[in-house]
């Protein structure tokens, strides 16, 4: 991800289904932890469940990283949550403000912004 100082960065990973793009989230986030002590906020729009029992313990045991380092640097909100509500963006960096994510990724965003266009 590239660096941009005080300003961060927005990214989007753009494919059909089935191009793997939930595991490249997955491997970035991963890279960022081993690498920089990134503490990454996974928002898992479309279900927690397949990626917290299947597709993190996998890659992070492929990669030899001990689940004491994944469990203080990766956290994974599953509500429901509008990123067009006030409200509702005002609720997660509350809940996250103490855990102080320096990532986050949002699958799917079309699930978090409904019936915005996404593209703009």
């Amino acid at each position: 991800m590239p660096r941009i100082p005080g300003e961060g960065c927005v990214g989007y990973l753009i494919g059909e289904s089935g191009t793997h793009k939930t595991g490249t989230a997955i491997l970035l986030a991963l890279d960022a932890i081993e690498t920089e002590g990134a503490r990454v906020l996974y928002i898992a729009a479309e279900g927690a469940l397949g990626v917290e029992k299947v597709r993190v313990p996998a890659a992070r045991k492929a990669r030899g990283m001990s689940l004491e380092i994944l469990d203080a640097h990766w956290r994974v909100e599953s509500e429901t949550f509008n990123l067009l509500s006030e409200t509702d963006r005002a609720d997660l960096i509350a809940a996250y403000r103490e855990f102080a994510p320096d990532m986050v990724i949002v699958d799917v965003m079309t699930l978090v912004a409904p019936g915005a266009d996404i593209n703009t």
